[in-house]
């Protein structure tokens, strides 16, 4: 690997030092249906091996070498058909496409029923293929979208492999609809997503749109701080092969190996990808072992697509998700004693816990047992018929599995056999109590449906969506004792507890887009959105406290949207939206109540009422967004500050909060060699009445329950600022900066500095250069690296608090890692 790396790097010199300048620029500006610049467009000179992307203003340049032969270009967007054609010139040329909206289905089957276009009332982000592919060194999809607005991230391993997390708005994943395809990823009883069982998945993917707040109407769990829209459908034009590898700090290693047979005969095509990811982590212990595959295969007519996608993921990833206490994070050695002194015989039971927590430094990681491992495989089946019933309608009908299957293991020190429902065992003709036991804790499950949309579009001022989903869910949740420090006992590998779910989950909308031509460039848009949504959930069993649950609950949502759009000139859109939606708990939700009165007697559903306002400008020289949102939620379910004990967040309902803020989001080119562009958000996240419950342990047990008024919503920064800095110094090279500055976010809903993490600042470094040849379609060379100025913070965490005399609070953070890198090849033929 190292040989490669600086054989590249001499190349790169000899390159910058020896090609030929002999060469032109071809360059012009897309433009889209109502001539509005398309941002994003991929323009390619075929005969030269040479592509490039349109800018934020539909703008592009490609350098070629200057030959006497012809050229070919041609520009392609998602849902307009490719503009080709052939010229000859010997100096700088400049071409502009006009392209028209597609009739075929070959250039409709990417389009998902589920995203917005430029001209929707709501607010989003768009990322390209060729934007996610130029960050893509081997970190989660959460980490590719940390550029966007209101975005903050985390990583229980500290690197951005492995277990990752995301909120948007400060909403976490569980309140983050995420689709595939338009068929949901979420879990359906947690409702979170877990990017690490699809490994590198970005490499496979075409499209990501980020829709913040409500959004439109989309499948699965309803969006109460954003929907994340990912398209891998679809098909490479020409044959290829491409490989890549990345190699990083923490002996970080990524290969991917990628396949595309091209459009054979104009109607079939089939793509394949390989996948490995491997790290040690940045936290002690916290490696990753990931492997994945992708492979598609369809059939694309003039009228009619058939595509069938398998995506597969296997992941072992050593726990870290207890994160390390606060003052072993912060240094502080009184701290650390303290709580030391406080958790002895709770959670160091020997010497090599008390060795581990005393010698490490902020990379701690509570677990010492060697397989302290999540083992998990999850594997995706997608069927996808895209027909065109006529000229003005489109219908789309897709099939889908997701089989599940995996456990986590776990070192317990001198378990009690009572804890888990089993008699003492008799060994040497004596009763053992006690003994070291290891645990798995396993999760078998099954996730299987239908989507499908209509897509009715009679001129080019109407058009009309329905669509809906039926899908269901089936899981066991079952525990295992696997060893014991005793030997084989006869109910080891026996269930010691039991639980079997089924959610049937089914919705239908109705979309309507409308444009009323007012004046020259002048048009108003409208925007109606109606979705009902049936949720039926059942759970029985026994929960792994041995806790007994019977839960049968029926929820049936409707969830309007309405919106306006006022497309001022060619470069001006004022829109406004307002929408509800409606949410249920998760199974955690249900279960947690049961066993810690003080959440709730019954978790009941959330309602959000979402209002947007905002205004774009894309002009030749700047593209501005500014928004303002406002989120008003009825009996949201807030986290506590505390975890369970797989250490999903513990959560309550309160009766009234909200989130509201301004985003901004701002880029332009200044010259041809420099880029400057940022976001801000500025919120406020309250809850106008929260009672905290304190247990008194100093004598006896006591309750003790402390009001407040008007706080803060946990994990949900008033500040979130982002900038990028692009500088373009030679051909080919691109040179960027990223800082980004999270204001200081509370661990629970107190408003209480001591419980709370600090504002942050850390700014990323990314240099990309392509090497120009005649034997390759693309050969790059990047360089990441993470937190340039070695910036200590830490992104998340937890807190607990009880009385024993005096108040104790511990918080427990997820350090990051400082300075590190990522350097990756790509080479495409």
């Amino acid at each position: 690997m190292k040989r490669i790396f600086f054989l590249s790097l001499g190349y790169i010199f000899l390159s910058l030092n020896g090609i030929a300048q002999d060469k032109i620029t071809v360059s012009g500006i897309a433009y889209g249906e109502y001539n509005e610049p398309l941002a994003f467009a991929n323009v390619e000179v075929y005969t030269h091996y040479a592509n490039v992307q349109t800018d934020a203003y539909g703008r592009y340049a490609v350098r070629v070498n200057k030959t006497v032969d012809e050229y070919g270009i041609s520009c392609s967007y998602i849902g307009y058909e490719t503009s080709s054609l052939i010229f000859e010139t010997q100096q700088d040329t400049i071409i502009n496409f006009y392209l028209k909206p597609s009739s075929t289905i070959l250039e409709t089957i990417k389009v998902s029923a589920l995203s917005v276009k430029d001209e929707a009332p709501f607010t989003y982000s768009n990322l390209s293929k060729e934007t996610i592919q130029k960050n893509n060194l081997g970190q989660d999809i959460p980490y590719l979208l940390n550029n966007t607005p209101s975005v903050v991230v985390t990583s229980d391993a500290g690197a951005g492999i492995g277990y990752t997390g995301i909120r948007v708005r400060g909403s976490d994943a569980t309140r983050t609809n995420v689709v595939i395809n338009d068929i949901p990823l979420n879990d359906s009883e947690s409702q979170g997503t877990f990017w690490v069982n699809l490994p590198d998945l970005a490499s496979s993917t075409q499209s990501i749109q980020i829709q913040r707040g409500v959004g439109a109407s989309t499948n699965g769990a309803g969006a109460f701080g954003a929907t994340v829209n990912l398209q891998t459908k679809g098909y490479n034009i020409k044959r290829s092969v491409g490989l890549s590898t990345t190699y990083g700090s923490f002996n970080t290693q990524k290969y991917t190996l990628n396949l595309s047979s091209g459009l054979l005969k104009n109607k079939l095509a089939f793509d394949a990808r390989l996948s490995q990811i491997t790290t040690d982590g940045y936290i002690d212990r916290a490696s990753s072992n990931l492997k994945g595959a992708y492979l598609s295969g369809g059939f694309f007519g003039d009228k009619t697509s058939l595509q069938a996608i398998v995506m597969l993921g296997k992941e072992i990833t050593y726990q870290s998700w207890y994160g390390s206490p606060e003052a072993k994070v912060e240094g502080d050695e009184d701290g650390l004693l303290a709580h030391y002194n406080n958790n002895i015989g709770v959670l160091y039971n020997t010497a090599a816990d008390s060795i581990n927590l005393f010698s490490s430094d902020r990379r701690y990681n509570y677990y010492l047992y060697d397989d302290q491992v999540d083992d998990y495989q999850q594997n995706h089946y997608q069927l996808h018929l895209n027909h065109k019933l006529s000229q003005a309608m489109d219908l789309k009908v897709a099939l889908h599995y997701t089989q599940g299957e995996g456990f986590f293991e776990e070192f317990k020190f001198q378990d009690s056999f009572a804890d888990y429902g089993f008699q003492n065992p008799m060994v040497n003709g004596e009763e053992q109590a006690n003994a070291d036991l290891v645990r798995r804790r396993w999760l078998d499950n099954d996730f299987y449906g239908t989507v499908f949309n209509i897509n009715y579009k009679p001129n080019t001022k109407s058009e009309y969506v329905l669509g809906g989903a039926v899908n269901r869910y089936e899981g066991d949740h079952f525990g295992r004792l696997v060893s014991s420090s005793l030997g084989e006992l006869d109910f080891l590998r026996e269930n010691y507890y039991f639980g079997a779910s089924t959610k049937d989950d089914a919705n239908i909308y109705l979309k309507s887009n409308h444009k009323i031509r007012i004046g020259e460039n002048k048009n108003i848009y409208t925007y109606l959105d109606l979705q009902y949504r049936g949720i039926f959930y059942q759970t029985k069993g026994t929960d792994n406290d041995l806790v007994q649950y019977d839960i049968d609950e029926t929820f049936h949502f409707f969830n309007p949207k309405a919106g306006l759009s006022y497309q001022m000139n060619k470069e001006s859109l004022l829109y406004a939206s307002v929408g509800i939606a409606n949410k249920e708990p998760a199974r955690s939700d249900f279960i947690d109540a049961i066993s810690r009165p003080e959440l709730s007697d019954v978790p009941v559903h959330e309602t959000l009422i979402n209002g947007e306002l905002g205004f774009r400008k894309t002009s030749a020289k700047l593209r501005v967004e500014t928004n303002l949102y406002y989120m008003k939620y009825d009996n949201q379910l807030i986290p506590t500050g505390e975890l369970n004990d797989v250490g999903s967040t513990l959560r309550k309902n309160v009766e009234d909060s909200y989130r509201a803020g301004v985003e901004l989001s701002i880029i332009t080119q200044l010259t041809d060699w420099f880029d400057v562009g940022g976001n801000a958000t500025l919120s406020r996240n309250k809850i106008k009445e929260f009672n905290e419950v304190l247990y008194d342990y100093t004598n006896g047990f006591e309750v003790i329950i402390n009001n407040y008024e008007d706080t803060d919503i946990a994990f949900s920064p008033n500040i979130i600022v982002g900038s990028q800095i692009i500088f373009r110094p030679l051909e080919n090279l691109e040179l960027g900066l990223y800082p980004k500055y999270v204001g200081k976010q509370f661990l629970d809903n107190t408003s209480n500095d001591a419980r709370s993490l600090d504002a942050y600042m850390v700014t990323d470094f990314l240099g990309i250069y392509q090497i120009p040849g005649e034997k390759w379609r693309q050969f790059s060379i990047s360089l990441k690296v993470n937190n340039v100025f070695n910036t200590l913070y830490s992104a998340n965490g937890y807190t607990y608090s009880y009385v024993f005399g005096d108040l104790i609070t511990e918080n427990f953070l997820y350090p990051q890692a400082g300075a590190n890198f990522l350097a990756g090849l790509s080479i495409k033929f």
